[in-house]
Order: structure tokens, then sequence, then C-alpha cells
């Protein structure tokens, strides 16, 4: 039987991103006792890779809302990235 994946959208804010992002770094750091390899780090490593990316995304959607935005009126950035 195939295993069933499930994607969740979650909303972070910018300085949401931020502080998982010092999270994971910090659990990276950290010195597992007992444990003699450091595959307990690959998850938190390819998550962190993840967190990256968004937060990459989230930046380059600012920079193009700003950009892109208009002289007269106030206008809101939207998108599937920042909101």
């Amino acid at each position: 039987m195939k295993k069933q994946k499930c994607i969740a959208n979650i909303k972070f804010s910018h300085q949401e991103v931020e502080l998982m992002i010092n999270a994971l770094q910090n659990q990276i750091r950290f010195e597992m006792p007992y444990q003699d390899t450091s595959d307990w780090r690959k998850p938190y490593e390819n998550l962190l890779k993840e967190l990256r990316d968004i937060k990459s995304q989230m930046i380059n959607k600012v920079e193009e809302a700003m950009v892109n935005r208009e002289t007269e009126s106030i206008s809101v950035i939207q998108g599937e990235v920042c909101e």
C-alpha cells in the first residue's frame, strides 16, 4: 500500500521564519549524547534548507512588490508567499 503524502499551507511572518531558522541552527549545533553518527541531523538540515528558501522567496516577493507598487495609492503586498 502506498503511503499518502499530505501538504499543509501555513502562513508565517518574516520574523517567525527567522525565529524558526535560528532555532534549527541552534538545534543542529547541539551535541546529542550517546549519538555516534550525525544521521539525526539530516531532517533538521533539510528543514533548515527549505526555510531558507522560503525566506529568500519572501524577500524577493517584497522587493518585487516595492518595485511594482502604484505611485499614487497604497498597495497591499499579496501573493502565495507574502501577504
